[in-house]
This record gives C-alpha cells, structure tokens and sequence, in this order.
C-alpha cells in the first residue's frame, strides 16, 4: 500500500510521539493543585492535600493512590472527604509522599490516579518544589 504525503506525516509524527514519550508517562486528563507546594523533608508536617475538580460522588476513595513519574513508587490515599462545592479532595500522609523518592533542591512531579464510581480512570499532576531546611 502506497501512503500518500498526509498519511505519511501523521505516521511519522505518530511514531515519533510513541517513541519519544517517557516511559511509564501517563497523560492528565483532570487538574490538581497540590498543598503545600513546597514539601520540606525536614519540616514536621504530616499531610499533603490534594484538590480536584471531581464531583465526590464519582470518586471511589479507596481507589486513589499517588506516585512518581515513572509510576514505579506508588502510595495510597490516607483519607478523602468533599470540599465546600462537593469537590473530592485527597489526603496523603506526608510520609508517603516522602518514600516516593523526593530529592531536595528539585522540582517533583507528583501523580494522583482516580478511579471512578464507574469504573473509568483519571490522572492529575502537579509540580512540588522539594526542600530541605531545617528550622531556624
């Protein structure tokens, strides 16, 4: 079968697509916003909150984990409830989120995957500056 000029650079540029994506790389489909942005290994906090947009009701809680880029460090939720406007909102204990493989003085990109009252999955991500300073 001969491809004609389109055809060939919509399989070119859907080759490169496929070859050039990270491996383990999962695309968003929802947004989050992570709280604190900043996480300080050597800070006493104990959880980090993470906001969507998801109707609470759609979200099976239990099914919700975080983890690293690579998707090969994962954690589960610690607990869920809704926000003001019935949004879910995801609570990780911050050691969890510290045995993801947090390294100071880097900006870490942290995953959360839903899965649904109906069985279909999302994913979020967000950006967190990773520090570690003691107090003064």
């Amino acid at each position: 079968m001969k491809l004609k000029g389109v055809q060939r650079l919509c399989l070119l540029v859907l080759t490169i697509a496929i070859f050039t994506a990270p491996v383990g790389a999962v695309a968003d489909d929802i947004t989050i916003r992570v709280s604190p942005n900043v996480i300080n290994l050597s800070s006493e906090g104990e959880i980090v909150t993470v906001n969507t947009d998801l109707p609470y009701s759609d979200v099976n809680g239990g099914d919700v984990y975080i983890s690293n880029a690579e998707g090969s460090l994962t954690q589960p939720i610690s607990w869920w409830k809704a926000d003001n406007r019935g949004e879910f909102v995801a609570k990780f204990a911050m050691e969890s989120v510290r045995q993801l493989g947090l390294e100071p003085g880097s900006d870490f990109h942290l995953f959360v995957h839903f899965t649904m009252n109906d069985g279909s999955q999302h994913t979020g991500s967000a950006a967190v500056k990773v520090i570690d300073q003691k107090g003064r």
